[in-house]
C-alpha cells in the first residue's frame, strides 16, 4: 500500500490526460501556424494593393510636405488599428466556435466534462498580440513602398509605366525556393528527430520562394492561357490578357493569394487523411481477429471480464481456427525500482 498526497495524484492524472490529447494539441498548433502564415501572406498582398490604389493620395501628401517616414508611419498605424480590431472580432468568433463545438460534441455523444467554458486572460492577451503583430509585420514592406512614392505621381493621370528588371527577384526567389525544397527533403528523408518541424518550415519557405519567382512566369502564362480570352469575350478579353502581361508583379500577387488558399485546403485534407490512415492502421495492427468476444460495456476493469474457459470452448469448435485471449490490469514486477512490491500498470 502506498499513501501519496492528493496534489500528486491530481498532477499525475493531468499528465496522463495531456499525454492522451497531445496529438490533438499538435494538430491544432499546426493549424494555428498555417493560419498565421496564410493570414500574413494575404494581409501583405492586400496592403500592397491598397498602397498601389492610393498612389495619387500618398503622392499628394508628399507634395504638401509629408516626409517618406511620415507616410510609412501612417500605413503602419493603419495596420495596427486594423489588426487590433480584427483580433478583437477573431477572439469573439473563437469563443462562439468553442461553444458550438461543445454543443456538437454533446450531440454526437462525446461530451465535454461538466462545467462552464474557461477563458483565461492569457488567451485574450495572446490573441490580441499575435493578431496585431502579424498584421503590422505583414504591412511593413507595403509601408516602405508607400514611402517611395514621388510627389510628382500626384500629377499623373495614369500609373507609372516604369518596368523594373526581374533579375534580382529571380536570383533571390530561386535561392529561397531551393532552400525550402532542401529543407523539405532533409526533413522527410534525413531521419532527424525534428524532421516534421523542419518539413513544415521548409514548406513555408518554399511557398515564399514560389511567390517571389511567380512574376517570371506571369507573362508566358498570360500569353498561353489568355489566348482564348479575346475570342471568347471580345474587347474585354483582350484588355484582360494585355493587362495581365503588362503587370506581371500584380498578376503574380493576385495568383499567389489564390495559390496559398488552395494550398491550405490541400494541407487540411492531407492532415485529415493522414490522421484517419494512422488510426485505421493502429486498429488493424492491434485487432487481428475477425471477431471479438467481450463483456457489454467492458471498461478495462481487471476484476471483470470473461472466463478463460470460454476460449477453450471456442478452440474446440471446427469453424474456429485460432482463439486468443488477452488480459488487462495491474501486476507486481519484482525488482522494479529496488522494491519487490512495486506495482506496475498494464
Amino acid at each position: 500500500t502506498e499513501a501519496i498526497l492528493g496534489e500528486i495524484e491530481i498532477e499525475e492524472g493531468k499528465n496522463e490526460v495531456a499525454e492522451g490529447v497531445g496529438f490533438f494539441n499538435t494538430i491544432f498548433l499546426a493549424f494555428g501556424f498555417i493560419g498565421l502564415f496564410v493570414g500574413a501572406f494575404l494581409i501583405q498582398n492586400t496592403f500592397r494593393i491598397v498602397v498601389a490604389q492610393r498612389t495619387r493620395e500618398l503622392a499628394m501628401m508628399r507634395a504638401v510636405g509629408a516626409t517618406g517616414r511620415q507616410v510609412t508611419v501612417l500605413v503602419i498605424l493603419e495596420a495596427v488599428l486594423v489588426g487590433l480590431a480584427a483580433s478583437v472580432i477573431g477572439i469573439g468568433i473563437g469563443v462562439l466556435l468553442a461553444v458550438g463545438m461543445r454543443i456538437l460534441f454533446d450531440a454526437i455523444g462525446f461530451g465535454f466534462p461538466s462545467g462552464s467554458l474557461t477563458i483565461v486572460p492569457r488567451t485574450v492577451i495572446l490573441g490580441l498580440l499575435v493578431g496585431t503583430l502579424v498584421t503590422t509585420f505583414a504591412a511593413i514592406l507595403p509601408a516602405f513602398k508607400a514611402a517611395r512614392v514621388p510627389p510628382v505621381a500626384a500629377l499623373r493621370e495614369t500609373g507609372s509605366t516604369y518596368f523594373k528588371s526581374l533579375r534580382r527577384r529571380a536570383i533571390s526567389g530561386g535561392a529561397v525556393l531551393v532552400l525550402g525544397v532542401t529543407m523539405v527533403l532533409v526533413g522527410l528523408f534525413g531521419g532527424l528527430d525534428q524532421g516534421l518541424l523542419l518539413t513544415g518550415l521548409g514548406a513555408g519557405t518554399a511557398f515564399l520562394g514560389v511567390s517571389v519567382v511567380a512574376p517570371l512566369f506571369a507573362r508566358p502564362f498570360g500569353r498561353i492561357f489568355g489566348a482564348p480570352l479575346p475570342w471568347a469575350f471580345g474587347v474585354t478579353g483582350t484588355l484582360a490578357k494585355e493587362n495581365s502581361i503588362r503587370k506581371p508583379r500584380r498578376m503574380a500577387a493576385t495568383a499567389s493569394a489564390l495559390m496559398i488558399g488552395v494550398a491550405l485546403v490541400a494541407v487540411v485534407a492531407t492532415l485529415v487523411a493522414s490522421a484517419k490512415t494512422t488510426i485505421t492502421d493502429t486498429v488493424r495492427e492491434e485487432v487481428l481477429g475477425e471477431y471479438q468476444v467481450q463483456v457489454q460495456g467492458f471498461t478495462g476493469d481487471p476484476t471483470g471480464g470473461i472466463s478463460p474457459e470460454l476460449a477453450r470452448e471456442l478452440r474446440a469448435l471446427p469453424e474456429v481456427a485460432v482463439a486468443a485471449t488477452w488480459r488487462i490490469g495491474d501486476w507486481y514486477e519484482p525488482g522494479s525500482g529496488g522494491d519487490d512490491s512495486t506495482v506496475s500498470g498494464g
